[in-house]
């Protein structure tokens, strides 16, 4: 049995720093899958605290929206304390949400200056893909003939769009469900899978293309 001592340091006088925000869910600067206009997000801070956002710069007290914190001492996570909300109005290429946070939430409100807020907004950016995800081609397709069974097919897939011009994740399936495989040569905008095993006889190939935002491309091909 081995035992553990932890010690807790805690710095005696007032509190004079503001929050600070440690970590974002979707992370900062992320790209959000085309044609999303709204997600949930999460912000997580240092201190218990409230924070609210809004869609321009603004003081605290001026911001539109209130985010819902968790302020326990047991609500902690390995990153902090976390905040939620849900952001709309992300219609455009570059979407800027501008965070600030009030510490001491305990303290009454006859007490409410001692408590420390940003001077400064979080900036929080999140992006958008400025295109759908798309199957270009699919080859082979129709009838292939070879010479002796089993023969070797080489299953190529072209994409674009997305979020960098194609560059996904490519997977295929040889039945309707959901047990797709991925390929062997992926994450790009080429793709490529290797049958050396083919019988003679009639395939259709489920393909389902994903890139980083989420965007996907569904084909088959016979």
């Amino acid at each position: 049995k081995k035992e553990f001592l932890i010690k807790f340091c805690v710095k005696s006088g007032p509190d004079i720093t503001p929050p600070i925000i440690q970590a974002t869910i979707p992370v900062n600067k992320a790209i959000l899958k085309y044609g999303t206009t709204e997600t949930p997000f999460t912000v997580y801070v240092n201190e218990p605290a409230e924070c609210k956002f809004d869609y321009e710069d603004k003081n605290y007290q001026d911001m539109g929206n209130e985010m819902s914190c968790e302020t326990s001492l047991e609500d902690v996570k390995n990153i902090g304390w976390p905040c939620f909300a849900n952001l709309t109005r992300l219609n455009k290429d570059e979407n800027k949400i501008y965070i600030k946070c009030k510490d001491q939430p305990w303290l009454p409100a006859e007490n409410d200056s001692q408590r420390n807020i940003n001077s400064e907004s979080y900036v929080y950016i999140l992006y958008s893909s400025k295109e759908t995800l798309k199957i270009n081609s699919i080859s082979p397709s129709g009838i292939i003939t070879g010479g002796f069974e089993p023969v070797s097919v080489d299953l190529k897939v072209e994409t674009s769009g997305g979020i960098n011009n194609g560059v996904s994740v490519c997977s295929y399936s040889f039945s309707n469900d959901d047990n797709m495989i991925t390929f062997f040569d992926s994450y790009s905008n080429s793709h490529k899978q290797t049958f050396s095993t083919i019988m003679s006889g009639d395939y259709q190939i489920n393909i389902m293309c994903k890139d980083d935002a989420g965007n996907e491309a569904l084909d088959n091909t016979n």
